[in-house]
């Protein structure tokens, strides 16, 4: 692919063979827009631009296809991006933040293709048709598709989110002048861009604004919560941001950094690829462990869903999920039904087991109890926070299941199904330094079977966030003092899983009961 603006025409050189470019229908993609954007003063104007017209590429064994639209002087803004002066790269990225922050409240859909789809002159911008542009870069090879293209998105992101993207990227190369996720082979790529494998930008400079690198960062990382991102303005042109004068100092830091992240998370990547393998020795594991401690209760006599209704009864699943009780949680489910719970429980289950028996240490705790208590300075975390319905809390630490002499739910049809949505936070340690932090909304389906509902079906789905274990005990250890909601109130302004004082009180009157 190839890119040619000059005064009398804008030619883009396609990949695409005269013959594929007819089978695959895209002369009517002629008619697609793409946008002209002229910044007079504070005024930004918005004009529709089409290629006009098609040549074969004469000369060539295989004749290629050469698109041609009207004149544009400017240069692409890749090249600008890739070789530009500094004072250009702000300007142009500058530019480009403001026009699509216009075109966003004018309601105009501005193509987004990367930095190679836009051209750069000195009053305006010209943003090529999309489809057009996705399409030539479909037809080059997966390492030239990931050098114009493939490195400035996250493929599994779509409209503003993929803009936002977009442009985080460009400041971050701006920034640091690498690239977050600079991988040419795009399944790898994408895999670092799950486990948010991007070095940190105050581990290139600490002298960058913390807005600035809370929003790119958020973005690039793929955090649920993410601030706007500040403009590129000149103030990013000032010595103590364009001086590299701590890159040395830094380089160790960052190369450490990397190191670290990679081998976390190629032990997750590890676990997720030979999950199958695991959860079966997990299973052995678990099975010679039930026999020991005799955990394999009948339905009946055991903690189960009868007297509970069909809410209550996925109260009592996630309690399971949350305390680790495998015990309750197969009790729960309908007759063979399987959920990816329980092999997390299991091999949650005999790791604690084992390390209690062992190292008479507690591995992990619930969030709240790891806050409560400073003590467990050597137990992880554990736990599920913010369990919900809709707008109803529940409570993941529910003991209704194990209540004796219970009466079986009155006038509810056999078989009759119900469906519901929860949603909650699952924290887990993954070693010493990160905790994994993912957003769940399961969808979990029941059915009334005999004298007691049951549930049949749990499909999840998560979006999976990594934080620093060490910052969240440095900030637990600066307010050790404090009373425990008065922890809890600071610590959920900056960790939206944190359990609310909503969720402290039920645990609170749970372990009271037990007690």
């Amino acid at each position: 692919m190839n890119l040619k603006a000059h005064e009398d025409a804008v030619c883009l050189h396609t990949e695409i063979g005269s013959r594929e470019f007819a089978q695959s229908k895209l002369f009517p993609l002629l008619k697609e827009a793409g946008f002209l954007v002229s910044f007079n003063d504070s005024e930004i104007d918005f004009t529709e631009w089409f290629f006009t017209g098609t040549q074969e590429d004469a000369g060539k064994k295989s004749k290629t296809m050469t698109l041609i639209g009207p004149g544009f002087e400017g240069r692409s803004f890749y090249e600008i991006l890739m070789e530009g002066e500094r004072e250009k790269k702000q300007d142009s990225i500058y530019r480009i933040q403001r026009a699509y922050t216009e075109a966003l409240e004018k309601n105009i859909a501005l193509p987004n293709t990367g930095p190679m789809g836009i051209l750069v002159s000195e009053d305006s911008l010209l943003f090529l048709p999309q489809e057009l542009c996705l399409r030539s870069f479909n037809a080059l090879s997966e390492t030239k598709k990931s050098e114009f293209f493939g490195r400035f998105r996250n493929r599994s992101l779509s409209g503003q989110d993929s803009i936002d993207f977009c442009l985080a990227v460009y400041i971050y190369i701006y920034l640091t002048g690498d690239f977050p996720y600079p991988s040419l082979d795009e399944e790898k790529r994408q895999e670092h861009i799950q486990y948010a494998e991007c070095i940190p930008l105050h581990l290139y400079n600490p002298s960058f604004p913390q807005d600035m690198i809370l929003a790119v960062e958020s973005i690039l990382q793929g955090k649920k919560e993410k601030p706007s991102l500040p403009l590129l303005d000149k103030s990013y042109l000032e010595p103590e941001i364009t001086e590299k004068n701590l890159d040395i100092l830094l380089e160790k830091e960052r190369k450490e950094w990397l190191e670290k992240k990679q081998k976390r998370n190629n032990r997750i990547i590890f676990l997720k690829k030979h999950a199958t393998k695991l959860i079966i020795f997990a299973a052995t594991l678990l099975l010679l462990a039930l026999t020991i401690i005799g955990f394999m209760r009948d339905k009946k006599t055991g903690p189960n869903s009868l007297g509970l209704s069909d809410i209550e009864t996925i109260e009592a699943y996630y309690t399971a999920v949350n305390t680790l009780d495998l015990s309750l949680s197969s009790n729960l489910l309908y007759k063979k039904t399987k959920s990816p719970y329980e092999s997390i429980i299991a091999t949650y289950h005999v790791v604690k087991m084992t390390r209690e028996s062992y190292e008479r240490i507690r591995p992990f705790v619930h969030p709240i109890e790891k806050i409560q208590n400073a003590s467990l300075v050597d137990s992880g975390m554990f736990g599920i926070s913010h369990l919900r319905i809709g707008d109803m809390l529940l409570n993941p630490f529910s003991q209704k299941a194990s209540a004796q002499n219970k009466i079986a739910v009155p006038d509810i049809a056999d078989n009759e199904k119900r469906q519901y949505t929860v949603k909650f936070y699952f924290i887990k340690n993954e070693g010493e330094d990160d905790l994994v932090v993912e957003f769940c909304e399961d969808y979990v389906e029941l059915v009334f079977h005999k004298d007691r509902w049951l549930i049949t079906k749990v499909l999840p789905s998560s979006n999976i966030q990594m934080e620093s274990y060490v910052l969240f005990l440095e900030k637990l250890e600066n307010i050790a003092e404090l009373p425990l909601e008065e922890k809890i109130k600071l610590l959920e302004k900056e960790y939206i899983w944190m359990p609310s004082l909503e969720e402290l009180y039920l645990y609170k009157m749970e372990n009271d009961h037990n007690d």
